[in-house]
């Protein structure tokens, strides 16, 4: 239940449609799955691994409607439920409840935790374009849809229903601006024309939703001796634009099995160097979020951007495989490089062709000079 995207497809102010792929082959796509199934989905391994013998290894105990009210440094635990508090002192206590962690929180009382909240200035609103009347996608679903600009951004992702869920960027100075109805499909209408025929309710839908903030959140250490340990959102969101930040949670489950194999599951030994060896990674993301913004909003519609790829993708075709890489986002989303790494790798690559230009350059305006001084000889 998963649907393929091969690449971004950009709007023109003419409506016109162009595709930039996401790799340079033909199984490298990215796929959307959805927010809901994902969450079905963990229920019912969580389901199923309540079905086993209490004790038993993989088997779990599962508790809702319980909120962290206080955790203590031997690991104890208060949750406050609808049927009051209740205490508990598991072995090991893992936080992954997000940005806004109550573990890290608590965590925070009982250590030296550095922690840093970043919004930006940048908010969204979501909408939701219909299907058509038969039921089919209004556009093309094999890709994420950009309609660039300068100062904001629209996107839309394909749903299996058929529908799109649209979203617009912007400064919330922008976003707070559009008040009424015609003020709304004024401002679409001179952006991107096309998305009032494509989303009929637009004015609608966008004066009823809310606002969304964005924020990045950063912090260190990510564990308390070797009871407590923050994962995925709870140690580093991240702002949406790479649509990394789950498989960069998942990929923290990886390097944690790995280390703990590493150390013969000793978690004393294994937290620190998973903490030391995964924050640069998680860093790096959350400034490559940052960036794509940049390059989703501004360089998609660039000449220098697109002539850049184009270098990219043919030095990545002509030299050994693996040598050059054609894009970041290809390097970030196709291989099993860290997210530092491969950012070091494609700074690199840029630094070579940018040396590369300059020689170009120089060379062409030596040959311009020495043409020059020639013809006045012979005058």
């Amino acid at each position: 239940e998963a649907g393929p995207w091969r690449g971004r497809i950009i709007h023109g102010r003419d409506g016109k449609l162009s595709l930039q792929p996401y790799g340079t082959e033909e199984d490298e796509v990215l796929y959307s799955i959805g927010r809901q199934r994902i969450n079905v989905f963990l229920l019912e391994e969580l389901r199923a691994a309540e079905a086993k013998p209490a004790g038993s290894p993989g088997s779990v105990v599962t508790t809702f409607g319980a909120k962290l009210a206080y955790a203590s440094r031997d690991g104890s635990l208060e949750f406050e439920t609808p049927d009051g508090t209740i205490s508990t002192t598991p072995g090991r206590v893992l936080g992954c409840d997000g940005a806004f962690s109550a573990t890290r929180k608590a965590m925070g009382r009982m250590c030296r935790l550095s922690v840093s909240l970043e919004y930006i200035d940048h908010g969204y609103k979501e909408m939701t374009m219909a299907p058509a009347a038969d039921g089919s996608y209004r556009m093309p679903a094999g890709g994420l849809h950009i309609w660039p600009g300068s100062d904001v951004m629209l996107i839309a992702l394909p749903n299996l229903d058929g529908s799109f869920t649209c979203t617009i960027f912007g400064d919330f100075t922008v976003l707070e601006s559009l008040k009424t109805a015609q003020q709304v499909e004024a401002f679409f209408g001179s952006h991107w024309p096309d998305s009032l025929e494509l989303i009929p309710d637009l004015a609608e839908q966008y004066l009823a939703n809310p606002n969304g903030a964005l924020s990045t959140v950063r912090c260190g250490p990510w564990h308390l001796d070797d009871r407590f340990l923050l994962l995925g959102d709870a140690a580093h969101a991240v702002v949406p634009f790479y649509g990394q930040g789950m498989n960069c949670a998942l990929e923290d489950c990886l390097a944690l099995d790995d280390m703990l194999d590493r150390f013969s599951d000793d978690w004393s030994a294994a937290l620190p160097f998973y903490y030391s060896s995964r924050k640069p990674a998680t860093d790096a993301l959350a400034d490559l979020a940052l960036d794509n913004y940049i390059e989703m909003r501004d360089k998609t519609v660039s000449r220098v951007f697109a002539l850049k790829s184009r270098v990219d993708r043919a030095l990545n075709a002509i030299l050994p495989r693996g040598a050059w890489q054609p894009s970041l986002h290809t390097a970030v989303s196709f291989t099993s490089m860290p997210y530092h790494k491969a950012r070091a790798v494609c700074e690199k690559q840029d630094r070579i062709l940018l040396r590369a230009a300059t020689s170009v350059a120089i060379m062409g305006l030596a040959g311009i000079f020495t043409v020059a001084s020639r013809c006045r000889k012979r005058t």
